[in-house]
């Protein structure tokens, strides 16, 4: 299998988890993959968000999130 067609098939396997409701380690059971290469593709073929690498180009600062709730140490 080429990559581009092992990466059109977890393409695929994303697309169907997606729709079906489920989380990814049922997804990954139901269809007998293995997690961790499930996790490495979602993430691989993810659409990136190249506003935030600009915005941090341009200002030097990067954005920061707060969560309620979680303490900080």
């Amino acid at each position: 299998m080429t990559p581009t067609e092992r990466a059109h098939v977890w393409q695929q396997h994303i697309t169907d988890w997606e729709a079906s409701g489920v989380s990814g380690s049922a997804y990954c059971k139901q269809q007998s993959l293995v997690y961790h290469q499930f996790v490495y593709w979602r993430q691989k073929l993810a659409p990136t968000d190249d506003s935030l690498g600009h915005e941090q180009a341009a200002t030097g600062f990067t954005r920061a999130f707060l969560f309620l709730g979680v303490p900080l140490r």
